[in-house]
């Protein structure tokens, strides 16, 4: 009798403690997520005027030097990457709108496709994100009954401030080009081409942006507006110069024919 008393006992002592001699449970892992701090707006803080031409003209011009087709090949060949990365992943694409995201805000553009009305209407196209700038690049198409005009802007992802580039020509600009030292950008745009005989086939401007890290981020430094040719392409040769491809378009025999010149522009540095 004392033998199964104690078999019960033990038993019972067993059913007390169903952990014993078991490693104790792991409790499971919670994901954690960011938290959101803030609202974001939808809304950018503010627009500033890039490019002003009133601003450029009281500013000393780039100077000329005429290179061979050789010696810009070998800038051309020599030039850093561009700065700019046009994978889209920065931002949310779908058929009829782009999304971006900045520091403040959510921020939705109208994006151009088949149902896009022809006329009084205002797209953008993404370009791409100047990583040195923290910035998105766009063009933008604004359409009415009887015209068309476009213009590029730059979203501050880190400011929520948009830059409108001022256009010569009611067209886009290209993208900014970054010197090697990250101080200065230039850009540039064409005049619109017609095709006609009676129109000047040879607008063009360009400009250069010096980047500062106290105030204003943006100021003019130097330009230059010619009716004598287009500009093709363009690279940086050093901090202070430019190597550009030109075009001097001729009409003979009813029709247009390219020239290509090559030229340095340097910028005015020591004023």
């Amino acid at each position: 009798m004392k033998i199964r008393y104690l078999f019960i006992v033990l038993i019972f002592c067993s059913c007390e403690n169903p952990h014993h001699n078991k490693a104790p449970l792991k409790k499971p892992k919670v994901q954690s997520y960011p938290k959101q701090h803030k609202v974001l707006t939808d809304s950018i803080n503010a627009t500033i005027d890039l490019g002003d031409e009133a601003s450029f003209d009281e500013l000393p011009k780039l100077s000329f030097e005429n290179i061979g087709e050789s010696e810009y090949l070998t800038y051309k060949q020599n030039a850093q990457i561009n700065d700019m990365d046009t994978n889209p992943s920065h931002l949310v694409s779908t058929d009829s709108s782009f999304t971006l995201y900045t520091s403040k805000a959510k921020l939705v553009y109208k994006k151009r496709n088949k149902f896009t009305p022809s006329r009084d209407v205002s797209t953008v196209e993404y370009k791409g994100f100047i990583n040195n700038l923290k910035a998105y690049f766009f063009n933008e198409t604004n359409i009415g009954d009887d015209f068309e005009i476009s213009q590029s802007f730059l979203i501050d992802s880190v400011n929520n401030i948009r830059y409108d580039f001022i256009s010569r020509f009611d067209g886009a600009t290209t993208a900014p080009a970054m010197s090697v030292n990250k101080k200065y950008f230039f850009y540039y745009e064409n005049g619109i081409m017609t095709g006609s005989a009676d129109t000047e086939e040879n607008n063009s401007f360009i400009g250069v942006i010096e980047i500062s890290e106290n105030g204003q981020p943006y100021q003019e430094l130097s330009s230059f507006t010619t009716t004598k040719w287009n500009i093709e392409d363009g690279v940086w040769v050093n901090n202070n110069a430019i190597a550009l491809k030109l075009n001097q378009r001729k009409y003979v025999d009813h029709k247009w024919l390219n020239s290509y010149r090559y030229r340095i522009a340097t910028l005015p540095l020591n004023r």
